[in-house]
């Protein structure tokens, strides 16, 4: 009787030893599952936020694409309102817009009505808002052309010297500028029907505009005269000419890298 008892305890110790045995094989396997599905939910967070960061790049890389484009094409546009319709170094004593929309109304070049700039260009593509415009006397017009002197070597043009300044005494600036008639003068602050204008900015807002600038202060992909930029610090400007040594003249500007010939 001793002999089975002891037989038939051992049989139980065994098979609660088996069960026991059992459940923690079941739980190391469920361990391992789980362990398995957080070490997969990490890698997949992981790749998911790479995926957002790349795609998050490419859509900065197209906007500043476009950003360029525009910027340089409103740069273009007042080199263009400044010269009689020609694209050429910014002059002091030319007129200069007032407003952005001036670049995009009919002007008369050679007998032909054109437009200067098509509107889409007066918006930032980063923001969709209007440029945020750079006038006479602005520091960053300093620093612009801090950087096209060392870019380029060369002393930066008096002409170029006089933007720098608050006020530059001209016959008139900004108006109805036809480049076949010349400059039709309009009161200050007045808007393209004879209204005022609705600047808040005073006089400031009667000061001409030169070029434009972004308004997000990220920095960008592409560098500026070979320094780093944000977005609301680079300036979209029609630079000088400097000439090299062979008798060639570079058009130093963001807008144009191009080698010309001295007429």
């Amino acid at each position: 009787m001793f002999t089975h008892t002891g037989g038939f305890e051992t049989m139980m110790r065994h098979r609660a030893f088996s069960r026991l045995s059992h459940v923690r094989h079941r739980h190391r396997e469920r361990g391992y599952i789980l362990l398995f599905f957080i070490f997969a939910l990490a890698a997949m967070i992981i790749l998911l936020t790479m995926q957002a960061d790349t795609s998050q790049i490419e859509r900065q890389r197209e906007r500043e694409a476009e950003f360029i484009v525009r910027g340089c094409a409103v740069a273009k546009a007042i080199a263009r309102y400044n010269n009689a319709g020609r694209i050429a170094p910014l002059n002091p004593g030319a007129p200069f817009p007032l407003k952005l929309s001036d670049l995009t109304r009919e002007v008369n070049v050679n007998g032909q009505r054109l437009r200067l700039l098509r509107p889409s260009a007066l918006r930032d593509p980063f923001t969709g808002n209007e440029w945020r415009v750079v006038r006479i006397g602005d520091p960053l017009i300093r620093r612009y052309l801090e950087r096209w002197s060392s870019f380029t070597g060369q002393p930066v043009p008096a002409t170029y010297v006089a933007l720098t300044a608050s006020i530059i005494n001209q016959g008139g600036f900004g108006g109805n500028f036809d480049p076949s008639e010349g400059m039709l003068p309009r009161p200050p602050g007045a808007d393209d029907n004879g209204n005022g204008d609705d600047d808040d900015d005073g006089f400031a807002a009667q000061r001409p505009i030169v070029g434009v600038v972004g308004s997000i202060p990220k920095p960008a992909f592409t560098t500026v005269f070979g320094e780093d930029v944000t977005y609301d610090t680079w300036l979209f400007m029609y630079g000088p000419f400097a000439a090299r040594p062979d008798g060639r003249v570079v058009v130093g500007t963001p807008c144009e890298r191009l080698v010309l010939p001295i007429p």
